[in-house]
């Protein structure tokens, strides 16, 4: 601890540090952003800046020196990842712009200990230090510290982990690192662009076009956070990562609970069918979901561009290739997923849905399943092109898709919000957000084009937050979430986690007043709330209302995963199976997957006692050209799974099974993918299994730990 005599001072505190809003003080700031945030690898730098920083620093340290009454101060450099150059012979002189030798800065390298260790011994007030060493927090020092001499590719790989919720001590460390930075005082919206767009580039995670459309479109949502929220790093980890990152106990704002109300009759047992008062009457449902439809794809065009999306129609095929699905039979990996030409219905590749694929599946659906009941369709319409992506295209697909089903649905049809409907990509901001940043461009837009199936009482919760309910019939209704509010990937998550949107809240309500009246409720949404997609408190809150109205929720359908899956709850009692919830195959091929959609038969209450998956084999359809796909019945879940029934507890003993019985996986496997040709070259081994298994169970985060992500998701 520092004492000063009153009678030592000079001048007050305030007066060390030049006046927030002065031309000199803005140029620091400039300059050092410029410093922190030049490309990896640039070899180059205007050292005068350098001096103009190092100047300012120096003189901010005298007057501190002369301030606090000290004679000396060193600095430890051991924990400081960005050093400022010095000569190779050990010199403490900044370099002057006209010197012949070049340096660079690898912002997670250390300096060179013999410099550190002058540096530390070194009582002048000369020294030469980072003008960000000793003002940074222990934390963040810490943090940075422990990346030091990290490999581009770890680096990557932390960061994939990172996207991915998983926790581990290296992606924990990044993240404190990233988020006292995002919070730090030198924060500026300029800075974060820069450091957005240049880590996406000097760690080459895509081309230089993708890094700049990412930095553009998403630093406005990220900014307003950065500002207001009032997370701290800690916080804002525990909320991205998991309780398993945070530092300290964990707070409130992201260990919160809801209240839910006492049960109004006691709960029955799930092993036991809801006894219906009439006949059985069998209710089909159709449900498709991630169309992802690409108003610019263009057979022919490249199907390894290089970007998060291909096959458009800007991109030319710049290699010899073979014939758009020669390669498939071939039998090579390599030869499937690169050198190759989009093919007219789509590619197993980083490839969205051609239009033409879209209205073949609408037609198979309206010329063979016209006795279905309603449609279910479960989100993410656009193309995956995140970086080019606007308000105007994603509206655009919107409309598109939207008036082609209208054409080919004579039954009412209930959608839902994907991620990829947000602008940037997962981005939802609450329904308090107001002005340019709020989503009420997309809620207007969609409570137009869905008021020919909805209700006006459920277009007003959709304008307000993307949710609703509708009555489906006596005795049942069906309640849409917008599950985007859930997501670790959505922003907005990070500004205030405590049930965004007010839904979980308004969701308890719904069930509660359909538990008083005897109603059932289907639950519908784009992504299935489990512990890799959702902040571990939303769905720790989601759990505990599948237990406390597991008698009222008859059943669940979600999508977003592209594959086909589903999903079984456990309580955070007992840990005996609550629920399950039914992921249905996407309508793109996008990351290997065959074309899908699914009916559902289920009782008048609402619980699916079967259903049929049907699709179409991608190799086979691009062969055929022009004629088509052949859309075919792919699986009958009672008849090919062998289970007894469709309940939450034989869901669990079938998961049993895929554990234990190699065959059984590996059937389950290939309907993974829908029969998919990709998936025939690449063989799931003991890890993929794991991982597979891993996300078919959803527990309360404090009962599972982080799992493993596969990374073929949407």
């Amino acid at each position: 601890m520092i004492s000063v005599k009153s009678s030592d001072k000079k001048e007050n505190i305030s007066d060390i540090f030049l006046e927030p809003r002065s031309r000199l003080t803005r140029n620091v700031k400039s300059a050092i952003n410029d410093m922190i945030f030049t490309p990896y690898g640039v070899s180059n730098y205007d050292y005068n800046q350098w001096e103009f920083v190092f100047n300012y620093c120096r003189s901010i340290w005298r007057r501190l020196r002369d301030w606090t009454g000290l004679t000396s101060i060193g600095w430890n450099l051991h924990h400081v990842p960005y050093a400022l150059p010095w000569h190779s012979s050990g010199s403490s002189t900044p370099l002057s712009s006209s010197s012949s030798t070049s340096y660079r800065i690898d912002g997670f390298h250390p300096a060179n200990q013999q410099d550190s260790k002058h540096l530390e011994n070194n009582d002048n007030d000369n020294n030469i230090f980072s003008p960000f060493g000793p003002h940074l927090p222990f934390k963040l020092k810490e943090s940075l510290s422990s990346l030091t001499g990290l490999s581009g590719a770890n680096l990557v790989k932390i960061i994939e982990d990172m996207k991915n919720g998983i926790s581990s001590s290296a992606s924990c460390m990044a993240c404190f690192a990233a988020t006292e930075l995002y919070q730090s005082p030198m924060y500026s919206k300029n800075g974060l662009h820069s450091a957005i767009r240049t880590t996406c580039n000097s760690l080459r995670l895509q081309k230089p076009e993708v890094c700049n459309g990412i930095a553009q479109n998403y630093v406005e949502d990220l900014d307003y956070i950065g500002v207001h929220t009032k997370l701290t790093a800690n916080e804002m980890c525990s909320t991205l990562l998991g309780g398993n990152c945070a530092l300290a106990s964990p707070s409130i704002k992201t260990n919160w609970s809801l209240h839910l109300p006492d049960k109004v009759e006691p709960i029955k047992s799930f092993s036991n069918p809801i006894k219906s008062n009439g006949p059985l009457r069998v209710t089909k449902i159709l449900h498709i979901t991630d169309i992802h439809a690409d108003l610019f794809y263009s057979p022919g065009s490249d199907a390894e561009c290089g970007r998060p999306v291909c096959c458009r129609s800007h991109e030319t095929l710049s290699t010899q290739s073979a014939s758009p699905l020669a390669s498939v039979t071939s039998g090579s990996v390599d030869t499937i997923f690169k050198k190759r030409s989009a093919g007219y219905w789509g590619d197993y590749g980083k490839c969205d849905t051609p239009i033409a694929t879209v209205v073949s599946a609408l037609q198979n659906i309206a010329s063979h399943h016209s006795d279905v009941d309603y449609w279910l369709w479960t989100g993410d319409i656009g193309p995956h092109d995140i970086w080019n992506s606007s308000r105007n295209e994603i509206l655009n697909h919107v409309r598109y898709i939207t008036h082609l089903i209208k054409q080919y649905s004579s039954v009412p049809v209930f959608p839902v919000i994907g991620n990829h409907e947000g602008f940037p990509a997962n981005s939802f901001p609450p329904p308090g957000i107001s002005g340019h940043l709020s989503a009420s461009w997309l809620y207007e837009v969609l409570a137009i084009e869905w008021s020919t199936w909805l209700p006006e009482t459920a277009l007003e919760t959709l304008r307000i937050g993307g949710y609703y309910s509708v009555p489906l019939g006596p005795g049942l209704r069906l309640v849409a979430l917008n599950t985007n509010y859930c997501a670790r990937l959505n922003p907005w998550t990070l500004l205030d986690p405590r049930d965004p949107g007010g839904q979980l809240k308004w969701l308890v309500n719904q069930l509660y007043e359909a538990e008083i009246l005897g109603d059932k409720v289907q639950i519908v949404g784009h992504i299935a709330p489990d512990n890799r997609e959702c902040t571990s408190s939303w769905v720790d809150n989601f759990i505990g209302i599948i237990d406390r109205f597991r008698e009222t929720i008859s059943s669940q359908f979600y999508g977003h995963t592209h594959r086909d899956e589903f999903r079984v709850y456990y309580s955070p009692i007992n840990n005996l199976p609550i629920g399950n919830a039914y992921i249905g195959p996407s309508i793109t091929s996008f990351k290997g997957n065959n074309p899908g959609y699914r009916i559902y038969q289920t009782t008048s209450q609402g619980m699916v006692i079967n259903h049929d998956t049907y699709f179409f084999n991608l190799t086979q359809a691009n062969l055929n050209g022009h004629y088509g796909p052949i859309w075919r019945l792919g699986y009958n879940a009672l008849i090919d799974l062998k289970l007894p029934s469709l309940d939450p507890i034989n869901w669990n003993l079938f998961i049993r099974r895929l554990l234990t019985n190699e065959q059984e996986f590996q059937r389950f496997y290939k309907l993974f993918s829908r029969f998919s040709d990709a998936s025939m070259y690449k063989p799931c081994t003991l890890s993929c299994k794991q991982e597979i298994i891993d996300e078919l169970q959803v527990y309360v985060s404090w009962r599972k730990l982080p799992k493993a992500f596969r990374k073929n998701h949407s």
